[in-house]
This record gives structure tokens, C-alpha cells and sequence, in this order.
């Protein structure tokens, strides 16, 4: 709701130690019902909730990396045109990164 920017790479998920956690943005309400139990849903459950909380224009991208590389992120509410998020930070980061 502050309008700042973040990115999040999420890993694990936890499942079964967050039972709480529900596909609250579906439209049918016997989906909306179902927990978040695989990666993509909870990569898609870090992105809508964080929209529900007032984030501004999040969004899903990979990451040039090997294993769990979606970001989770908003460039926040004064955004400037010219960042080119992801792909300067993925540069950025891969040169750190040995990539075989």
C-alpha cells in the first residue's frame, strides 16, 4: 500500500504449515477453496495477494538462472519508464553466477 518496489524469488512453499493459504483470486469458489500446494500457484498467490494489499502493477518473470527462477515484483508506484526490470538485474547477477 506504500507504493515501493520489491522483488521476491520464492523457493519453498511450506504447504502443509501454511493450510491457510487459498486461491482467493479465482472466480469459481470451489477453486478459490483449494490450498496453494505447487510452485507456480504459489508464485501466482505471492502476486495476487501482494495486488490485494495495494501493491501496483506486479507482475511474474524468469530469471536466467538454473531451479526456482520466477520473481515475484513491482517497480512500485513511481515507476520510471526507462527500467528495463528484469533483465538489467538478471545481467547483473549472472555475472556473479558460474552458469555451466
Amino acid at each position: 500500500s506504500l507504493g515501493l518496489p520489491f522483488a521476491v524469488v520464492p523457493c519453498c512453499i511450506f504447504a502443509s504449515k501454511f493450510p491457510h493459504r487459498r486461491q482467493f483470486w479465482k472466480c469459481d469458489p470451489a477453486q478459490a477453496k483449494r490450498g496453494v500446494k505447487d510452485w507456480d500457484t504459489f508464485c501466482a498467490y505471492l502476486a495476487e495477494r501482494a495486488a490485494a494489499l495495494g501493491s501496483c502493477d506486479v507482475k511474474i518473470d524468469e530469471l536466467a538462472l538454473v531451479g526456482r527462477n520466477k520473481v515475484v515484483y513491482s517497480l512500485g508506484a513511481a515507476s520510471k519508464p526507462y527500467v528495463t526490470w528484469p533483465g538489467d538485474c538478471v545481467a547483473h547477477v549472472a555475472s556473479y553466477l558460474p552458469l555451466d
